[in-house]
């Protein structure tokens, strides 16, 4: 098994609930989140990413979506094994993948509401059964296996093929003060995990699409007290877990 690195940060934000058919509410798919002794937490030294016995670490990233989307899973269940895939990727020399997810699952899950995945139990067996927090959790220890390190994205506000063109992350039922909270559950959530080693909070806040560009429909960055401010929600979701680290 080849060795595999990352970088570590610690950020937060995210999402609303919507109700989907099928959704689950179990009570005994809480995340083992207790660090174990052959953890390799990757730290900085000078200008240099280095793993626990100080070797620099050199790091080589992919990106996978499915979670951002309606199947909830990634996508290349649908016709392989999954299990074989995450092999596949460390035998290639990958050791980062950026996971997208959306902003209004990772508050379900905060919540304790475990919407489902598309089923591919018909490729994956291991798969049967499970929902996507246990599916998202089932990928983070097969990419552990491998020595894969995982930096999360929040991709779009709603679970949505297309949400990533939505210019910002606030959208619908998912609000500014939801998307913080979701960051926040999921920062402290992981905190002991060595897999999930960064925090893309959100990819690629934009301008609207169209010749006339409105602000009231753009990402900004100043300092003001815009809603739309994207320096001044960055800043206030890392605030606001370092606040709740510091009374918890």
């Amino acid at each position: 098994m080849k060795k595999f690195v990352g970088l570590s940060i610690a950020l937060i934000m995210i999402a609303t609930l919507l109700m989907v058919p099928g959704m689950q509410t179990a009570a005994d798919t809480s995340y083992v989140d207790l660090a174990e002794p052959d953890d390799d937490w990757l730290h900085v030294e000078g200008t240099n990413i280095v793993d626990k016995y100080g070797n620099k670490v050199w790091i080589t990233g992919a990106n996978w979506f499915g979670f951002n989307c309606r199947e909830r899973m990634l996508l290349d269940s649908y016709h392989s094994d999954i299990i074989a895939d995450i092999e596949m990727v460390a035998d290639k020399g990958i050791n980062v993948v950026r996971m997208p997810i959306a902003t209004d699952l990772l508050y379900a899950w905060s919540q304790g509401v475990y919407p489902p995945s598309t089923d591919t139990s018909y490729n994956n067996p291991a798969l049967a059964g499970l929902n996507s927090y246990e599916l998202f959790n089932f990928m983070l220890e097969n990419f552990k296996r491998v020595g894969i390190k995982v930096i999360l994205d929040v991709h779009s506000a709603e679970t949505d093929n297309q949400g990533h063109t939505y210019p910002l992350w606030y959208n619908g039922t998912i609000t500014e003060e939801i998307f913080k909270k979701a960051w926040v559950w999921v920062a402290e959530h992981y905190k002991n995990d060595d897999t999930i080693i960064g925090f893309d909070l959100k990819n690629e806040p934009h301008t609207n699409t169209g010749n006339v560009k409105i602000k009231a429909q753009s990402a900004i960055w100043d300092n003001s007290n815009h809603p739309n401010n994207w320096k001044r929600v960055a800043q206030e979701t890392a605030w606001q877990y370092w606040m709740y680290i510091r009374m918890y």
